[in-house]
């Protein structure tokens, strides 16, 4: 039922599918260096061409992902709709006049309704894209007290087509092919809707029409992905976060993001909305399919903003769908909360090379 969701929009193009078999087929001919460790793809003669690294190898070399210094540029505006809709570039100290390099695109958490700022993601974000040697963004955007969804998701995808945009004029010496995005808690939730969402009309931003939104890789840290269990898997926290003053991504979070009302006595969460459509289609999990990036998704299971359910949910799609095979990774951090102690970027390294795609670079 995902896919044919999916294949029923008719933005996804034959030649997105042949792009996708062409990085299916691993590191190319002498003239493709690897982004990490395939150094017998390098060579399309090896008996070995087809081989992926085993994370689990104690020799595993990770050499070719350097963990490369980042320098942070000034804030800048990628929309002119609200002072809300800027992003802060970091230089990967990887990258060179030659050579581009993966952007990590970072979109903070909390909840929808937060004046985050471009300075407030976590610190295992930076250290994420500094182990992959990638340059850095940190996004803000419009919360639900300023602009009404979907605001929310179009200024994660103009932020996308703003990098894409000025990659040559402003010399961030960005991959084409290689966008990564990431998020944790309600960042986490547009930013798994940014990456399976392409093409969607009502998400598209004016700005930059004619660059592309489309991503090839999602971290997700401890994501909402599904709104309107999310409001029932919260209800079951109740006694391990009891006394915890943590921003939970509650009813009141979803009612405020979507213009609801509070409910009279006695009411569901949502009855007093008029449409729950709209919160329906803002989960990624409706637009899940085999042409959308690989994901990488964590979560600590005594977190108390974003229940650990959310990420198991998403888990399950991609392990009950046959053509999901292999497009995903999760961990659970038994006794990790919302900071997720435990995950490190060499973590994070160790899975993505896995992904036969996600292991070759064009110009390392």
């Amino acid at each position: 039922m995902v896919e044919a969701c999916k294949m029923s929009n008719t933005y996804k193009t034959t030649l997105l599918a042949l792009l996708g078999a062409l990085l299916l087929s691993g590191c190319g001919g002498s003239d493709r260096g690897c982004f990490g460790l395939c150094p017998a793809r390098d060579n399309p003669d090896e008996e070995t061409a087809d081989s992926t690294p085993d994370p689990g190898d104690a020799t595993l070399d990770l050499s070719c992902y350097p963990t490369a210094a980042i320098s942070a540029r000034a804030q800048e505006p990628y929309g002119d709709e609200s002072a809300q809709q800027m992003l802060r570039f970091f230089d990967s100290a990887a990258a060179s006049d030659t050579v581009n390099r993966p952007v990590l695109i970072w979109i903070t958490g909390d909840t929808w309704a937060s004046e985050i700022g471009v300075t407030d993601a976590p610190s295992k974000a930076q250290d994420i894209a500094a182990r992959l040697g990638a340059h850095y963004a940190t996004v803000s955007y419009r919360g639900a007290g300023t602009a009404a969804w979907p605001a929310q998701i179009q200024d994660v995808k103009a932020a996308v087509r703003f990098l894409r945009a000025q990659n040559d004029a402003a010399g961030y010496r960005i991959d084409p092919n290689r966008y990564f995005i990431g998020g944790d808690q309600a960042g986490a939730h547009l930013a798994a809707l940014a990456a399976t969402s392409n093409g969607i009309t009502e998400f598209e931003p004016e700005a930059n029409a004619n660059q592309p939104d489309n991503l090839d890789l999602l971290i997700s840290l401890g994501g909402a992905v599904d709104l309107e269990s999310l409001l029932d898997d919260n209800a079951a926290l109740a006694t391990m976060c009891a006394g915890q003053d943590a921003p939970r991504l509650d009813a009141a979070a979803v009612r405020q993001l979507f213009g609801c009302e509070e409910p009279d006595a006695g009411e569901t969460a949502l009855a007093s909305c008029d449409d729950l459509n709209p919160i329906i289609q803002a989960s990624p999990l409706v637009y899940l399919g085999s042409e959308d990036p690989q994901a990488l998704i964590y979560h600590g299971a005594m977190d108390c903003q974003v229940p650990l359910a959310q990420s198991q949910q998403y888990d399950d799609i991609y392990t009950s769908n046959t053509i999901l095979s292999g497009r995903h990774l999760f961990t659970e951090f038994a006794d990790d909360n919302a900071t997720l102690e435990s995950l490190t970027g060499q973590m994070v390294v160790e899975d993505l090379v896995t992904f036969a795609e996600l292991d070759c670079d064009d110009e390392t």
